[in-house]
């Protein structure tokens, strides 16, 4: 989706749902994890792309004199990006794909203050450059509201001024559905959504990943949207959360906190696992002989004298 958005402000191409025709512009990639050759040039080409404007950031001058390279870094290197900016003179998008490549050693995705002390000097960059920065990050297997589903730090979401969840649509493999989280420059956007289709590239005479947008517009928010796919998978994570309590407690009792922290690093809440543990009917007993003793969870003994099974 990022390349065909690339792809757009290079030709000026109207965006999507739009008629409007843009004076097009360069565009700059950071994004380690596809091979420029292989992956983005192919992709980029089937778009339409004018690829004379695509520039791609693989590495940085480091070390004495800048006889070294290595990664791009959020928290040293925005300068260096700032310099790229103005030589090109004509850059209107920067895309960041995914952001977490680019934190470094030193910062902790999930402090708040290190989240702003790494976004701090790109939100600088695009006040100062009037360019667009396209951030793209995973999304983490909580519950709750869209704002908190973002991987690390709320913080991601709270300082950028638009933010976006995408999504597959829940009646339709095949449609990804693009949802608006916050908006802090315009009224709330309206939902929209796409197919990924197969191109033939013109030269390499093989197919390659698009995007077709649909016409038209959901009227849904991206807190709507978890609703309904929560609804619909809550059967599929209760039986989930009962078969990790019926799998950890089949050698004996366990922590409850330990249960907690296993489960959540499996994508399963609290609150899941506190219903799988009514629904088993798990006994939780505080720890014999130990002030202040933690509580332990057991599977249910069988009634004297009636089978285990049948």
């Amino acid at each position: 989706m990022t390349l065909d958005l690339a792809a757009r402000a290079t030709t000026g191409v109207p965006w999507p749902g739009e008629v409007v025709v843009r004076q097009p512009g360069s565009v700059i990639l950071l994004t380690p994890e596809d091979d420029p050759a292989d992956t983005i040039r192919p992709r980029l080409d089937v778009a339409g792309a004018d690829t004379s404007r695509v520039y791609i950031v693989q590495s940085v001058a480091d070390g004495v004199e800048g006889t070294q390279e290595r990664l791009f870094a959020l928290g040293k290197d925005v300068e260096q990006l700032k310099t790229l900016v103005e030589q090109l003179g004509d850059c209107i998008m920067i895309v960041i794909d995914p952001l977490s490549a680019y934190f470094g050693t030193d910062k902790d995705a999930y402090k708040d203050t290190h989240v702003r002390s790494l976004m701090m000097p790109l939100v600088k960059l695009a006040a100062d450059t009037n360019v667009a920065i396209v951030c793209v990050s995973h999304m983490n297997k909580g519950e709750g509201a869209a704002i908190h589903r973002g991987m690390g730090s709320v913080g991601f979401t709270a300082i950028v001024r638009t933010a976006w969840m995408l999504q597959r649509h829940p009646n339709d493999n095949e449609v990804r559905v693009l949802l608006p989280v916050k908006c802090n420059i315009s009224k709330d956007n309206k939902s929209t959504a796409f197919r990924v289709v197969e191109r033939t590239h013109p030269t390499l005479d093989s197919p390659q990943p698009a995007i077709e947008w649909i016409d038209g517009e959901i009227e849904m928010t991206a807190d709507q949207f978890l609703g309904l796919q929560g609804s619909a998978n809550q059967p599929r994570k209760l039986s989930d959360a009962e078969e990790f309590l019926e799998d950890r407690l089949a050698g004996g009792p366990v922590y409850a906190s330990q249960l907690e922290q296993e489960g959540r690093e499996q994508g399963i809440s609290k609150r899941t696992l506190d219903r799988a543990k009514d629904s088993l009917n798990i006994q939780a007993e505080k720890e014999s002989g130990v002030v202040n003793g933690a509580w332990l969870w057991s599977l249910p003994q069988p009634v004297e004298g009636t089978p285990d099974s049948v």
